[in-house]
C-alpha cells in the first residue's frame, strides 16, 4: 500500500467522526457596500465586501466561478471572457478567438484555458502557448509556480502537470468527475462528489473528508502556513485540520481562494464576493471546542 501522510492515516479512521459545527453569529455586510445580506460566520471573523450585486451591475459584469488572488486582490473571470480586478474595480478586456472558461495566476501572470488551448494574458490579448489533451479543462495554480490541469477521461478524471511547456499526466481517477482541486507542494487535494482526497504522484489517493448531506464539494483552498484546508459545499464553507472540520461560514454558495490576509469566497450566481479575515482563531483547541468531540486518534 502506498505510504500515507500522518493526517491521511489518522483520517482513514476518523472520517465519520468529523463534526460540522458553527461557532459564530449573524453578520450583515458593512454599511455602504451596496446591499445587505445575512451570514453566519466563525466567531471572531470579519466580513469585507469585495463585490456586490449593485457594483456588478454598475460595472456591467457577470462573474463566472473562476477567480484567483494576486497581490492580495481577487481577479475574476467574467462570462464574456474578460478579467475584473476587484480591488481596483477595473475591467480588463481579453482579446481571444474563443471565450476563456478557466483562469489562474502564476508568477503574477493570468493563465487562461480557451477551448483546447492554454495561453496567457499579455497586452490585452490571449497568447496561445500549449495545446491540451481535451477541451474544457480547468487550470489551477499550485506552489512554486506549478500549474495543474484537470478534466474528464472516460468514466473518470485525469490531472496533468504543466512542466516546461509539456502536459504530463500526474493523477488518474478511474471513476467519478473531479469537481474541485487545489495543490500545495507535491500534494494534490481533489474532490469527487462529496468526498475530499489527497494524493501525490505515485501514491494512492487517501480519503480525508466526507460532507454528509451534500452532493458535491464545490471548491478547495489550502493555507499551507496554518495547515488548514478550506472546502465549500452547499451554502457553507468548512475549515479542516488535524481530524476536525468546522463550518466557518453559512449563507453563500461559494468558491474559495486563500490569501495570506484572508479567505475569499465568491458566490458567482449572486454576484457577490467577500473576504473573511480574523481566522487566526481557527486553532486546534478552538476547533476541538467547537466540534465538541474528541480526536479520533490523531496527535499533532
Amino acid at each position: 500500500m502506498a505510504r500515507l501522510s500522518r493526517i491521511s492515516r489518522a483520517c482513514r479512521h476518523c472520517i465519520i467522526a468529523f463534526a460540522l459545527a458553527v461557532a459564530g453569529e449573524a453578520r450583515a455586510t458593512p454599511a455602504g457596500s451596496g446591499d445587505e445580506f445575512r451570514l453566519v460566520v466563525w466567531e471572531g471573523a470579519e466580513v469585507q465586501s469585495a463585490l456586490t450585486p449593485r457594483l456588478a451591475e454598475q460595472l456591467n459584469v457577470t462573474p463566472t466561478d473562476q477567480f484567483d488572488v494576486v497581490d492580495d486582490s481577487a481577479v475574476l473571470l467574467t462570462t464574456d471572457g474578460n478579467l475584473l480586478d476587484t480591488s481596483r474595480r477595473k475591467l480588463v478586456g481579453v482579446e481571444a478567438k474563443c471565450t476563456p472558461h478557466s483562469m489562474a495566476f502564476s508568477a503574477g501572470v493570468a493563465v487562461l484555458v480557451c477551448g483546447d488551448k492554454l495561453g496567457w494574458y499579455q497586452d490585452g490579448k490571449l497568447r496561445i502557448a500549449t495545446p491540451l489533451p481535451t477541451r474544457e479543462m480547468r487550470v489551477v495554480a499550485g506552489s512554486k509556480q506549478r500549474l495543474l490541469l484537470y478534466g474528464g477521461k472516460g468514466e473518470g478524471s485525469i490531472v496533468y502537470l504543466l512542466d516546461d511547456g509539456r502536459v504530463l499526466p500526474l493523477l488518474d481517477v478511474r471513476h467519478g468527475t473531479i469537481s474541485a482541486l487545489a495543490s500545495v507542494g507535491t500534494r494534490v487535494f481533489f474532490a469527487v462528489g462529496n468526498k475530499l482526497y489527497v494524493a501525490a504522484k505515485g501514491e494512492r489517493p487517501a480519503l480525508l473528508f466526507v460532507v454528509h448531506g451534500e452532493a458535491e464539494i464545490r471548491s478547495i483552498a489550502v493555507d499551507p502556513y496554518a495547515g488548514l484546508v478550506y472546502i465549500s459545499a452547499g451554502d457553507s464553507v468548512y475549515a479542516m485540520r488535524a481530524g476536525y472540520a468546522v463550518a466557518i461560514l453559512r449563507g453563500m454558495e461559494g468558491y474559495v481562494r486563500w490569501s495570506r490576509t484572508g479567505l475569499f469566497v465568491l458566490d458567482s450566481g449572486r454576484k457577490r464576493l467577500i473576504k473573511l479575515t480574523g481566522l487566526q482563531g481557527l486553532t486546534a483547541p478552538a476547533m476541538v471546542a467547537a466540534s465538541g468531540q474528541k480526536p479520533a486518534g490523531f496527535k499533532e
